[in-house]
């Protein structure tokens, strides 16, 4: 017999919450010659699917026959496998090799009795000539139905049952105090018969009727005595019980209050962020007012020089008519009209550039009004932690038609008439081009694409039958 040694370490944190967020760690080392690693839930959902991740390490030079992972699902005498890969097989590897896959498991929707997820490892491998055969099974995760909802919904009608019992307790209470008090004036009641008894045996022979009469009186309230009693005893016995259940009941509300608390941390921590986030929130769009406000003055300042201009148009024009007009005239006439043109453009550009530089003053000053107030703006959020990062840059859509599987595997759709396009890289890795002929194979529930063999490709291209 072969001698093995096998090292299991599980970690299981939070396996009691209800969306199963805590993962198990199992590793097994086998004659210090391979390492298998397996990270898994230890709870799922009926019907939820979740993630398995395992690794593989060689911490010598082997040769591996296989290594094969099984992962079924059993409930009772149902059994159902959710994964059968192998992971490696007829190979031969160095110290320090390591293969990792990861895998995305779905649990049957349909209830079963006590459903469980387990996991076993076949691996059969070499090592100094010597054939060394593993065989290692997990408990992975018990399937369960319940959901923090439905704890909490348990916890509150707990509660309820718990208010019912407390006005049974001060009702069954009530009824004791009143056998109590009646059972005191019972005895009251006797002691008066007794005395009566003591008072009338001197005098038995002239009232022995009225005797007998008192002493069945007597007899009947012993008899009820008796039943009180009995009855006191079995209201104590049912208190008993009662205070065994609410003290069980009490113990769960706690657990169920710690967990509320730490809920509730947690909503109060992502309140405050919201907060902060709203506050920066106001200050931008502050900022962004202010820049509109500028914006438009900008455009009123555009469209009274678009004024300017035009007026500045208008005389240039009934200058130039008057130049035409007079063009006849002497020179001294010419010069005054060009003097007179050239005065009054002068007088525009002086207007134009004078009210320019008033406005760029202003900005100006508005500008260092307002770096101030932007100086005050608080510092930005901080980065979101890697798990919210990758949550949330998670693809709501991860299989869409063309998607990129692994470096020989694409997703395609399939189109009217059941056609099917080949991917362009691999139809140029094969030389496959439009017209050529290609053979469809049914194997093992797969179908197979591959280019027909030049033999057949001539015998299409002459007219002959197709080939079955």
């Amino acid at each position: 017999m072969m001698k093995k040694a096998a090292v299991m370490l599980a970690l299981l944190a939070l396996a009691l919450l209800p969306n199963a967020a805590a993962q198990a760690f199992s590793l097994v080392v086998d004659d210090a010659s391979i390492k298998f690693t397996l990270t898994y839930p230890p709870e799922v959902k009926i019907g939820a699917c979740f993630q398995l991740i395992f690794d593989a390490t060689a911490l010598g030079d082997i040769y591996i026959d296989k290594i094969r992972l099984v992962v079924k699902y059993q409930a009772d005498s149902y059994t159902q496998t959710l994964l059968d890969d192998t992971l490696a097989s007829d190979i031969n590897v160095m110290a320090g090799w390591f293969v990792q896959k990861s895998y995305t498991l779905c649990v049957p929707s349909v209830v079963r009795v006590d459903p469980s997820v387990s996991a076993e490892l076949f691996a059969n491998y070499t090592r100094d000539t010597v054939a060394k055969p593993l065989t290692y099974t997990w408990f992975l995760a018990v399937a369960r139905e319940k959901t923090y909802d439905e704890v909490v919904s348990e916890l509150n009608s707990a509660n309820r049952l718990i208010d019912q019992l407390e006005a049974t307790i001060n009702s069954l209470r009530a009824e004791i105090d009143a056998l109590n008090a009646r059972i005191n004036a019972l005895k009251s009641q006797l002691d008066a018969a007794n005395a009566e008894i003591d008072r009338l045996r001197g005098d038995l022979a002239a009232s022995e009727s009225e005797y007998n009469s008192l002493k069945a009186s007597y007899d009947a309230l012993t008899e009820e005595y008796s039943q009180l009693d009995a009855q006191y005893k079995q209201v104590l016995e049912d208190l008993r019980q009662l205070q065994e259940r609410y003290d069980g009941l009490r113990q769960r509300n706690s657990a169920l209050a710690q967990n509320y608390e730490q809920l509730l941390a947690d909503y109060r921590q992502l309140t405050d962020e919201y907060n902060s986030l709203q506050a920066s929130y106001q200050q931008l769009r502050e900022v962004y007012t202010n820049l509109s406000k500028r914006h438009e003055d900008s455009l009123r300042e555009i469209g009274q020089l678009k004024n300017q201009l035009d007026e500045s148009k208008k005389a240039y024009e009934s200058l130039l008519l008057s130049y035409n007009s007079l063009s006849q005239e002497n020179v001294l006439t010419k010069n005054i009209a060009y003097g007179q043109a050239a005065g009054l453009i002068g007088l525009a550009a002086f207007t134009s550039a004078t009210y320019l530089l008033k406005r760029r003053r202003e900005r100006r000053a508005t500008q260092q009004a307002a770096q101030p107030s932007q100086a005050t703006l608080p510092p930005p959020p901080p980065p979101p932690q890697p798990q919210q990062a990758a949550q949330t840059e998670t693809p709501q859509h991860p299989h869409e038609e063309g998607q990129r599987l692994n470096s020989h595997k694409r997703l395609q759709r399939m189109l009217s008439g059941r056609r099917v396009t080949i991917p362009s890289e691999f139809a140029s890795m094969l030389g496959l081009k439009e017209g050529d002929m290609v053979i469809v194979e049914l194997k093992n529930n797969e179908v197979i694409v591959k280019p027909a063999p030049e033999d057949l490709q001539q015998h299409e291209g002459e007219g002959g039958e197709k080939p079955n």
